[in-house]
Formats: structure tokens, C-alpha cells, sequence
């Protein structure tokens, strides 16, 4: 624990969960007073949320007295925390990652535009299509059609350094995932004058994946409740996979750190699971929720047109109606 000189956490599903058990936050809290106290260790939380939604998730813990150094927003734009929750950007490094995020996102959303109206004109097999802002997901009706249409797709992708193809069984999905908690991660490590080899991150999703990565942070953990591939790479890396989920698995990985007790044996009944089947499936689930909230919205406004009309015709505004 001795060479640990900063800790970095994701937010959902590793300090907070369904629930904010009171016992672990107040665990968790002496154990970051302890290592700050004693070794001068900074904390950062990683986490793909905006600032307001970070304010709002993590509220519990700052009443109990938690507060991170550093915080990286929107999975790359670093901050400073200051007292009572304020944050103070790094100007320079948040300028560019915004200047890189627009650039790559419009040449994404130009190409998948292309695309889709491309792939409508022609017959390739395919069941269902799914576009976001960052993924463009193919589920054709067999693996046949996803196997000729993958040269495709590969064809189309290649003037675009950062998207990435991958296939599995019947789906196909194209996507970039460029400004990550990695890049972020290494960048404070730099500008706080440390290495990889001073970081300890812990994460539980596939999107801690890229600062669970050795080339940034050298110790590594998860709880118990971390996806099987974030569980794997953990394993993989000699890094702890806690007995308990979420902010009690944190703190066991402190601990097991601190006094030397790392265990990294995958836990009994662990299955790999299919390559990039999950990713497809939330991808889904994401277009999923955007529709529902959509269609909430235009219901809520058709809602408030009615009871406009209804006012305007009580006071007779509205003759024709």
C-alpha cells in the first residue's frame, strides 16, 4: 500500500448502489482520512455522469463527510473539487478534450448517416438497426448476413481511425469510444506529477475497463457485483475482486491492499461471458429508454396543449372550438 499514491473509483454500482448502507460510507470515510492523513493519498472519482447528476448521486456521502480531490466528469473532463462540492476545471486539458469531442462526434454522426440511408437501399439481411450518438448496432436475421456484411462495414470504417467494427454471432456494432476514463485518468496521474505505477483504480462496468488498464493504473480491484469481464481483467491483472459489492467491496480492497491479502481467484460459478453481446444488448436498452422518454415528453406537452385550450375556451378565446 506503501507505493498507492492516488485511488480512483467509479461512481455507480462501486461507491454508490440501490441503496447507501450508513456503516460503509462511514467505513469507507475513515479509511481515505486515514491514507490521506498518513501517506498524502489523493482520491479521484471517475465517472461518466455530469457535474449536476455526480452533485446529486453522491449527496449522501458528502453529508457523511466524503469528498473527492479530483473528479473526471462525462468520462474525460477533469476537475478539481473544492470545499462544499465546487469544481474548478483544467481549463487547458477540458478546452481540448471539448474541441476533440465535437469534431469526432459530428464526423461520427456524418458517417452513420451515410450509412444508414446506404444500407437501406440494399438488401443485407438486416432484422433491426439501432444508431446512437457513439454506436451504430446491426442485427441481421442470420450470422451468414452479419459475416458479408462485416467486409462492409470494415470498408466503411477504415477512413475512421477511432471507430472500432466488432461482430458477435448475428450482431455487428460500429463505435467509438475515444474520450474514456483512461485518457483522463492518465492525464491527472501526469499533471499530479505521479505514474501508473502510484494508482490504484477500482471500478465494477465495462466503461472502467480503460482505467483498470496497466498502462494506468498498476493496482486494480473490483466488488462483488462487477460484470464478468471487468472481473476477468481484475483476475488477469493480480488485482483483488472483492467478497462485497459496491462501497463495501471498496473498502475490503483497501484493506486487503494495506495489509497485503490481495486475492485475485475468480469467485466460484464465473462465466465468461460472449464478446460484445452485453454491449448490443445496453446499447438497445439505451435507444429503449430514449424512446420511452420521448414519448413522455410529447405526451406531457400534448398535455399541457389541451389544458391551454380549455383555459382559452373558458374565458371564451377560443369561438371556434
Amino acid at each position: 500500500m506503501d507505493q498507492i499514491r492516488l485511488v480512483a473509483t467509479d461512481l455507480d454500482g462501486t461507491l454508490v448502489g440501490r441503496n447507501n448502507p450508513y456503516f460503509d460510507c462511514v467505513a469507507f470515510r475513515d479509511e481515505m482520512e486515514k491514507l490521506r492523513r498518513e501517506r498524502g493519498v489523493k482520491w479521484v472519482v471517475c465517472t461518466g455522469r455530469s457535474g449536476p447528476m455526480f452533485r446529486k448521486i453522491f449527496r449522501p456521502l458528502y453529508e457523511l463527510g466524503l469528498q473527492p480531490d479530483h473528479i473526471v466528469l462525462e468520462d474525460a473532463f477533469i476537475y478539481e473539487v473544492r470545499g462544499r462540492m465546487r469544481f474548478k476545471s483544467f481549463a487547458a486539458w477540458n478546452k481540448t478534450v471539448w474541441q476533440l469531442v465535437e469534431r469526432v462526434e459530428e464526423e461520427t454522426r456524418r458517417a452513420f448517416r451515410e450509412w444508414e440511408s446506404f444500407f437501406g437501399k440494399w438488401d443485407f439481411g438486416i432484422d433491426r438497426l439501432v444508431v446512437g450518438r457513439r454506436r451504430m448496432s446491426f442485427f441481421f436475421q442470420s450470422t451468414a448476413a452479419a459475416d458479408r456484411a462485416l467486409g462492409v462495414l470494415r470498408e466503411k470504417a477504415a477512413p475512421y481511425p477511432y471507430l472500432k467494427v466488432e461482430q458477435f454471432a448475428q450482431a455487428v456494432y460500429v463505435g467509438h469510444d475515444v474520450f474514456t476514463k483512461g485518457l483522463a485518468l492518465s492525464e491527472l496521474t501526469r499533471m499530479l506529477g505521479l505514474r501508473s505505477a502510484d494508482v490504484l483504480a477500482i471500478g465494477d462496468g465495462r466503461n472502467d475497463l480503460s482505467f483498470l488498464e496497466p498502462s494506468v493504473s498498476r493496482f486494480v480491484g473490483c466488488p462483488a457485483n462487477a460484470k464478468p469481464e471487468v472481473m476477468e481483467f481484475v483476475s488477469q491483472h493480480g488485482g483483488h475482486i472483492a467478497a462485497e459489492s459496491c462501497l463495501a467491496g471498496v473498502v475490503e480492497i483497501l484493506q486487503a491492499y494495506e495489509k497485503n491479502q490481495v486475492r485475485s481467484t475468480l469467485p466460484e460459478g464465473w462465466e465468461r461471458p460472449p464478446p460484445s453481446a452485453s454491449s448490443l444488448a445496453e446499447d438497445s436498452a439505451i435507444q429503449g429508454i430514449r424512446r420511452r422518454i420521448i414519448m413522455w415528453i410529447c405526451g406531457g406537452l400534448l398535455g399541457v396543449a389541451a389544458l391551454v385550450a380549455l383555459i382559452l375556451r373558458q374565458f371564451g378565446l377560443l369561438p371556434w372550438f
